[in-house]
């Protein structure tokens, strides 16, 4: 979960979104730069949770299911609100 959130933070996006992009672009962790895969993943679903004006708050993760099906997960939940 932790390397989960670590993408959130540096991405400022959902982490099954930078999969998403990475796999649409035949990139890595290591092409943006980042740190080593066992400090961020690129997969699952971590969550950027921002106020009405865009600022990064927090991070929501789920974990345990297909990675379309967290993400579908924790956006249905986190709409509710």
């Amino acid at each position: 979960m932790a390397a989960k959130r670590s993408l959130v933070n540096a991405r400022r996006r959902s982490s099954y979104g930078s999969f998403l992009e990475a796999q649409e672009q035949g990139k890595t962790l290591t092409d943006w730069k980042m740190l080593p895969e066992t400090k961020y993943a690129l997969c699952g679903v971590g969550f950027p949770i921002r106020l009405k004006n865009g600022a990064l708050i927090g991070t929501a993760c789920v974990s345990g299911l297909p990675h379309e099906l967290d993400h579908q997960t924790l956006v249905e939940g986190i709409s509710e609100f």
